[in-house]
């Protein structure tokens, strides 16, 4: 008797099939800890038009929002197998960017012209119920693709100060993630690898409190704010 997932090959026949691996659920929790750069892939347009509107120029407003979309991203998720390539579970990420610049703002009123400090600090979190599948690449199951689905609610946070104004933006919406990547198994239960993840989400209700008051705000569809990203991450993964 032979262990089937130890046999790369059976010859019957003189013909060459490549054996099928059964793999047993040998472990039914999966928990994995990831993270690396984030990307938000929104149009920032009309947002670089709504800071030159205000006093910036274009190539102020330019470098603001490179630094806004560019920031860093972690994530962590558990899963329970239900079969051994298919799980289900939860999934948690996320999100942090900023943008600071001195500026001279030019009101366009013929009279003032203001210099001080524009600062955006953006926060995401996302919670949802994961669904996620994986294929083994080798017989000995050491290298596997796996992907992911998730489906939640993203809460948005934005810390905002316009010379020596502060405005604090935040709201919730509904989110999903899609998981696409790569592990290595090091240890019979530990494993690292690489991932590429598309999170979606937009914000159609904000809420703006200065200190003084709170307003919510709801924006038409075209006008929601698009908190979307493309990540990059590295991470381990334990399997017990």
């Amino acid at each position: 008797k032979l262990d089937r997932a130890s046999v790369k090959q059976i010859i019957i026949s003189n013909e060459i099939t490549t054996a099928k691996v059964i793999n047993p659920i040998n472990n039914r929790w999966r928990v994995g800890f990831s993270g690396g750069a984030g990307y938000l892939v929104a149009d920032t347009k009309k947002g670089k038009e709504a800071a030159m509107s205000m006093g910036l120029t274009e190539d102020q407003a330019d470098v603001y929002y490179k630094q806004l979309t560019l920031g860093w991203q972690a994530g962590a998720n558990v899963h329970y197998f239900l079969q051994p390539d298919l799980a289900v579970g939860l999934n948690y990420r996320f999100f942090t960017s900023n943008a600071d610049l001195w500026a001279t703002m030019d009101p366009q009123d013929g009279v003032h012209m203001y210099y001080g400090k524009v600062v955006d600090n953006m926060y995401v979190n996302y919670g949802g119920i994961s669904v996620f599948a994986s294929q083994p690449l080798t017989a000995n199951h050491k290298l596997i693709m796996n992907s992911a689905i998730s489906a939640g609610i993203s809460m948005y946070r934005d810390e905002s100060t316009l010379l020596s104004t502060s405005y604090l933006f935040t709201g919730k919406g509904f989110g999903l993630t899609f998981d696409l990547g790569m592990e290595y198994f090091i240890l019979k239960q530990i494993s690292v690898g690489a991932n590429l993840n598309l999170f979606g989400s937009k914000i159609r209700k904000i809420t703006l409190n200065d200190g003084n008051s709170s307003t919510t705000i709801k924006m038409d569809k075209e006008d929601s704010e698009n908190i979307s990203s493309l990540d990059l991450s590295a991470g381990m993964k334990i399997y017990f």
